[in-house]
């Protein structure tokens, strides 16, 4: 009876190793999908151009959208631009890149950024695409 019970504990703790180290191994493969994911959004959207999504996105935070003839310019020509961004995970992930540069580049402080990714959560729905809301990661500098 001894013997079964330190065999079920030995068994119950190679399980227990096993369980942790598959975790681990996971855990690397997702950082490392989702670094890789990142690159690949950076590159395509790098190939394109988001200027006309920022443009409509400023107008939307400062109030212009409304008294602006050329803001539905703006927001069409911002919607092509989303389109030719094939992969939709990578349309909420360029426009997240486009803003961190605006502010890096000082052109917008941390709280108009905040206003200006509320505005943006919706675009890719407000244009006809996929995904149907984006959700921004608000970045740590």
């Amino acid at each position: 009876m001894a013997k079964l019970a330190v065999l079920l504990a030995a068994l119950l703790l190679v399980a227990h190793v096993a369980s942790a180290f598959r975790t681990t191994i996971t855990t690397t493969v997702t950082d490392d999908n989702r670094r890789a994911g990142r690159e690949q959004c950076r590159q395509q959207v790098e190939q394109r151009n988001l200027n006309h999504c920022m443009r409509y996105l400023q107008e939307q935070q400062r109030g212009l959208g409304d008294e602006l003839n050329d803001v539905d310019s703006h927001y069409d020509r911002c919607c092509n631009e989303l389109r030719m961004i094939r992969d939709e995970q990578c349309r909420c992930e360029g426009l997240q890149m486009e803003m961190e540069r605006e502010q890096q580049q000082g052109r917008m402080r941390r709280q108009e950024m905040r206003q200006m990714m509320q505005s943006a959560q919706m675009l890719p729905n407000m244009c006809g695409m996929r995904p149907s809301q984006c959700h921004f990661d608000m970045p740590s500098y």
